[in-house]
């Protein structure tokens, strides 16, 4: 009987000892936060705020600028040797498909940063809450219309989530005008509050998100949706842009072009959205793509790169990869323009006829993989941004007033019901900015198309816009199907390789790739193969 006692008794201080250790366990996670109870305050809201702007900050340009470039004419993806990206190099060639690495990456970027505006949307209380508070909820309207407008540009029907999920997560395609009347409820709404800031003038600086930057948004949403659907916009797509030119808040920058897109311009006159980045080595996480957008400067002469970096004649940072050269068709439609003296082409980027003129040529018995004769200086990295190994503190444009004269100036043409006055008008004053002496005006929708693509190259822009005119298939026949390798010049007088192809003077040899150009089926990228495996109720585009 003792024993049967002693064994009940251990037998209850063991459970109690096991919920005595587990009550101790029983502590909050460390940097988690219960949703729940979260976004309740200043401070809360302005930390789920600042997430947002960190997503934009640490990954758009990784998927953004690279797989957007990648699709339009105006690069090559490059790097060092062939496979240096195999996911770019199909989506150049029209190669990729459902699988492609990139292609789920975006999808996820566009629809991770679309969560973190939902969450504070929804669960902010803005009828109770603070004017900080309603502030944070405008600026995160603004960005998930932002976010959405690229999403629907580049892959077209996608599931529509405004509210928050619980549960089941699956989401059937909405169409496209659905879409775009979210995009456009979510700006009207971040107008309306009357929470958004603004700048005091052209002159001052603002980071965050602005009112303007709605309004340049809603317009470019009503043209996108003229042109997508064939639904008429256009009206309330000039109210919206004109709101943004006569407002005041914004001009073009009249410094340096090429400093708009660098440090010395950070936050310029016509900066509507962009990241920012602090020079500080303390506080300034590396971003390797950076460091992709340099030359590949290992393929040129060494004790003449040492020359022309040390006197300033070129400024490309160290580490430099030699990604997104500028294709021949961008440098001739540029020279067609402006000549090859154009201000606004050698602010872009520099020709290799250049560059041997210093002197800087490349090595005996090396090559320049993805390039024509042509290297980038718009968002080249610089040797005065570099804060430390593979950190610059260089800023990614993603919206400018540029794109506002450009959107302004379509939906003004006649045929829109716009007046061709103003059409001219906002046309030359990014021709005069550009050095351009010859407007005579009278300007059509080709006209437009033409200066948009000089001026906003690299830019996110060019694919949809090629699609949404109608003319991707004709102007993208044969793209990709062709990279080039930069041997010198033609002549032989800079290094001693064997002749190749006379490209213009160059000394090119051309990789011929399996690349069928643009079909109807790449008007948007493919839903990812890992989205419909989880997402039973959505299905693929036709055709892939």
């Amino acid at each position: 009987m003792k024993s049967k006692l002693i064994i009940i008794v251990s037998i209850v201080l063991i459970i109690m000892g096991f919920y005595s250790c587990e009550d101790q366990l029983d502590i909050e996670q460390h940097g988690v936060r219960d949703v729940s109870n979260f976004y309740k305050t200043d401070e809360q809201c302005l930390e789920g705020l600042a997430a947002i702007y960190y997503q934009i900050e640490t990954s758009w340009r990784n998927n953004d600028f690279f797989i957007t470039a990648s699709l339009a004419d105006d690069a090559y993806p490059g790097g060092g040797a062939r496979g240096n990206d195999v996911n770019l190099e199909e989506m150049n060639e029209f190669r990729h498909n459902a699988n492609n690495g990139r292609v789920s990456e975006l999808f996820v970027l566009y629809y991770t940063t679309i969560y973190r505006c939902k969450m504070l949307i929804s669960r902010t209380d803005i009828e109770n809450g603070s004017s900080t508070q309603k502030r944070c909820v405008a600026e995160a309207q603004v960005i998930r219309a932002f976010t959405y407008l690229r999403l629907v540009s580049f892959f077209g029907e996608v599931p529509l989530i405004a509210e928050e999920l619980s549960g089941d997560f699956a989401r059937p395609s909405a169409s496209l005008s659905e879409i775009y009347s979210q995009i456009e409820l979510d700006l009207n709404n971040a107008i309306a509050s009357g929470a958004l800031l603004e700048k005091e003038n052209a002159s001052s600086q603002l980071v965050n998100v602005s009112k303007q930057l709605a309004q340049a948004v809603l317009g470019k949403a009503y043209v996108y949706e003229s042109t997508f659907t064939n639904v008429d916009k256009w009206t309330e797509a000039r109210q919206a842009l004109n709101a943004v030119i006569s407002s005041g808040k914004y001009e073009l920058f009249e410094g340096d072009y090429l400093d708009i897109f660098h440090y010395g311009g950070r936050f310029s006159t016509e900066s509507m959205f962009e990241t920012n980045r602090l020079f500080d080595s303390q506080n300034l996480a590396m971003d390797r793509s950076l460091t992709r957008l340099g030359w590949r400067k290992d393929r040129f002469k060494p004790d003449q790169l040492e020359v022309t970096q040390s006197t300033g004649l070129t400024f490309c940072a160290n580490e430099s990869y030699g990604f997104m050269n500028p294709t021949r068709e961008l440098y001739k439609a540029f020279e067609e323009m402006e000549g090859e003296d154009g201000y606004r082409l050698n602010q872009v980027m520099i020709s290799y006829k250049q560059l041997n003129e210093m002197p800087l040529q490349i090595g005996d018995g090396n090559y320049v993989y993805g390039n024509a004769g042509y290297f980038p200086l718009k968002f080249m990295t610089q040797a005065s941004e570099r804060v430390a190994r593979n950190t610059y503190a260089t800023n990614y444009m993603l919206f400018r007033y540029a794109e506002v004269l450009l959107l302004a100036a379509e939906a003004e043409l006649p045929e829109h019901g716009g007046s061709q006055a103003k059409v001219d008008e906002y046309v030359n004053m990014i021709k005069a900015r550009a050095g351009i002496a010859n407007q005579p005006g009278n300007y059509t929708l080709e006209d437009i198309q033409k200066e948009k693509r000089l001026e906003l190259c690299f830019e996110c822009t060019r694919y949809p816009d090629l699609v949404r005119w109608g003319i991707a298939a004709q102007v993208l026949a044969d793209k990709g199907k062709q990279v080039p390798l930069l041997y010198g010049l033609y002549d032989g007088s800079d290094n001693s390789n064997q002749k190749f192809t006379d490209t213009d003077g160059y000394n090119i040899s051309w990789y011929e790739t399996s690349g069928t150009g643009f079909q109807t089926k790449h008007e948007f990228l493919p839903i990812p193969q890992e989205e419909l495996n989880v997402n039973k109720q959505i299905s693929q585009h036709e055709g892939w």
